[in-house]
């Protein structure tokens, strides 16, 4: 789960929330499937795939697309900013 409360002192922009559900097998690879947020007026769309390659994308935690989570090996994930400005938020993972 996670929710993103946007840009320090812009209150109310770039806000969202969604969530994901992973499956871990050690050593091999990390499975997910959850709901990307709404961006805009366009509706919450699913997001899903496998892998443990680096940079493989998993969810987005910002409207602009920039700051996602990320698998970082076949065992960890990583919260990646491509952003310029820094954006607040929670990332809750409940095992």
């Amino acid at each position: 789960m996670f929710c993103n409360t946007g840009v320090p002192g812009l209150t109310g922009q770039n806000t969202l929330v969604g969530q994901v559900s992973l499956l871990h097998i050690p050593s091999y690879f990390i499975q997910w499937f959850g709901f990307e947020s709404t961006t805009g007026n366009n509706p919450s769309t699913v997001t899903s795939g496998l892998g443990g390659f680096v940079g493989r994308h998993i969810v987005w935690l910002d409207v602009a697309q920039r700051v996602d989570i990320q698998v970082a090996s076949a065992d960890t994930i990583r919260v990646h900013n491509g952003n310029s400005l820094t954006e607040a938020g929670n990332v809750t993972l409940v095992w």
